[in-house]
């Protein structure tokens, strides 16, 4: 799995809604979480798939998914592993009635950049 440039991995879209956070802060001391290795980054994904799976009807596999997909979104390095954890993103955002607007554009930029011709040539 080859890193790709920032630019031709999609784009995270996030939500303009001030009353709901992207994410938890720990707090101004903790230390940063280091950028995943993409293989790091496919093995997450490879495990939010069998937390997904393990509890499919489960309401809170939802909310199980959501460190995976952010650990993945953060730094993202391989297209493959951006698609899948945005893919994630935009199920688990369409399960909450306040962020669906955001599933839907999250799901038209997935579409968007699926769409458009191959950075490299196969």
């Amino acid at each position: 799995a080859a890193a790709v440039a920032r630019g031709e991995l999609p784009r995270r879209v996030d939500a303009d809604d001030d009353t709901v956070y992207e994410e938890v802060e720990l707090g101004e001391g903790a230390p940063p979480t280091p950028p995943l290795w993409p293989l790091e980054q496919l093995a997450l994904l490879a495990q939010a798939s069998v937390v997904r799976a393990a509890s499919a009807a489960d309401a809170t596999a939802v909310e199980q998914l959501e460190p995976y997909v952010r650990a993945v979104t953060e730094a993202p390095k391989v297209w493959a592993a951006a698609t899948r954890a945005l893919r994630l993103k935009v199920r688990s955002d369409g399960s909450r009635p306040r962020r669906r607007h955001v599933a839907l554009m999250q799901l038209e930029e997935l579409h968007a950049d699926a769409t458009r011709s191959p950075p490299h040539p196969p």
